[in-house]
């Protein structure tokens, strides 16, 4: 071994670059995992909102439409007035199905990114 020339020691060298190099190519993989989780957290919660506000759009509607009706009974208006609160009634309701539908997406894509093995909360209040 006293004549080896330095091969050990560039045999040591280049055994630390490719554990270093692997180590690089870990964190970026972790780095990315992070980066995925955060863009479906926020994906999520955007979808929530957005859901909560489409909710309010809807209760909202629904008074109006109610109230349309009410002002159409006692002829304070035209039946063209009921239809259109009816017809933003049902657009909304489309819309708030739709971001339904997105949120329970997002809801999968954070699963995914965390890798699963946990369960959302329950709207029943059963606890």
């Amino acid at each position: 071994p006293i004549f080896e020339g330095g091969r050990i020691r560039a045999n040591i060298a280049l055994q630390t670059a490719a554990q270093q190099e692997l180590l690089a190519a870990y964190e970026g993989v972790v780095l990315q995992a992070f980066q995925d989780v955060e863009d479906a957290l926020v994906a999520f919660s955007h979808e929530q909102a957005s859901r909560d506000q489409l909710e309010d759009a809807v209760r909202a509607n629904r008074r109006a439409a109610e109230l349309a009706r009410s002002l159409y009974a006692q002829g304070l208006t035209d039946f063209l007035t009921v239809l259109v609160a009816e017809q933003s009634v049902f657009t909304s309701q489309d819309t708030l199905a739709q971001t339904q539908r997105d949120v329970a997406l997002e809801l999968v894509a954070l699963y995914k990114a965390v890798g699963g093995g946990w369960e959302a909360a329950s709207g029943s209040g059963s606890s």
